[in-house]
């Protein structure tokens, strides 16, 4: 596909991104209508905290995603319909025992009532298929392994995070060359493309650790992507706090369904011998152990 764009033309911009449009509004005219508003409530937004592994990052690198100034936000709120806790932009940390206590509330998604960029309505919150952004880090994860010989790694991966920001903020340039982008990556510690970095490892700093981070962020509120591109990869290394159950492991799978254990006993039973157990932890053919 990258060798013969010609005869396999893939996305050249957030315009011709796979999305559907939510209409904003909580009137039910399907297939337009935020799931977030009709079938959630508003508590579900505004009384949990954001967690710390998501909402730091984004703050120390002064993300334009989260930015409430008027250079990006509107002076009050920011794009992605966060809202500040009592000492800013921060959160909990992740895997906390519950009711142990001390877990103060800090940095929440605004809900519907309260903000015209709550993502229970923002248009920008759509159903997302799939991104430019996510093509691009594609493409960057296939240059780094060698896996294509057109463009180059950086080039992808740069061109992600310009895309990723961009969907979010309209007013973030999406050209990479563009001195605003190359301003922001050049005071953004730690998320420049590095050639000397490790290509992959599951402890600190790498390649794909840096791809996979940004690619994370890319597919924010797409589905259950983030958490198949863990599965695949063991990318982004996530915190994993006293408070987590299945001895601090992220499931693999989820069960079959009980209707159709009872169902379909027969096959059932084929389909569990086949792959080893019907369990949380037991991994399908592609994943990374």
């Amino acid at each position: 596909m990258a060798e013969n764009p010609a005869q396999f033309p893939v996305f050249n911009s957030n315009a011709e991104a796979a999305v559907l449009k939510w209409n904003g509004t909580i009137v039910t005219t399907d297939p337009f209508t935020n799931p977030t508003v009709t079938s959630l409530r508003e508590l579900d937004f505004n009384i949990p905290s954001i967690c710390n592994f998501f909402i730091l990052k984004l703050n120390s690198w002064n993300d334009p995603r989260i930015d409430i100034s008027n250079t990006y936000g509107t002076g009050s709120r920011n794009r992605m319909g966060i809202a500040p806790g009592p000492g800013g932009f921060i959160g909990i940390e992740s895997g906390y025992t519950p009711g142990g206590g001390g877990e103060t509330k800090q940095s929440y998604f605004y809900s519907y009532s309260n903000s015209d960029f709550s993502i229970q309505k923002s248009p920008l919150a759509g159903g997302v298929i799939m991104s430019y952004a996510e093509l691009q880090f594609i493409l960057a994860e296939a240059a780094a392994k060698n896996w294509i010989t057109t463009g180059s790694a950086e080039e992808y991966y740069y061109k992600g995070i310009a895309a990723s920001i961009n969907y979010w903020v309209p007013a973030f340039p999406e050209d990479i060359t563009n001195p605003v982008f190359t301003s922001y990556i050049a005071a953004t510690t730690g998320i420049e493309w590095d050639n000397n970095l490790i290509l992959d490892k599951l402890t600190g700093d790498s390649q794909m650790e840096r791809i996979h981070l940004m690619k994370y962020y890319s597919l924010f509120l797409n589905d259950f992507q983030q958490w198949f591109e863990y599965r695949r990869t063991g990318h982004p290394i996530l915190p994993k706090g006293a408070g987590l159950k299945n001895g601090g492991i992220m499931p693999a799978r989820m069960n079959y369904p009980i209707y159709v254990q009872a169902t379909n006993p027969t096959n059932y039973s084929k389909a569990v011998q086949s792959m080893g157990g019907d369990a949380v932890n037991t991994l399908m053919w592609w994943q990374k152990p």
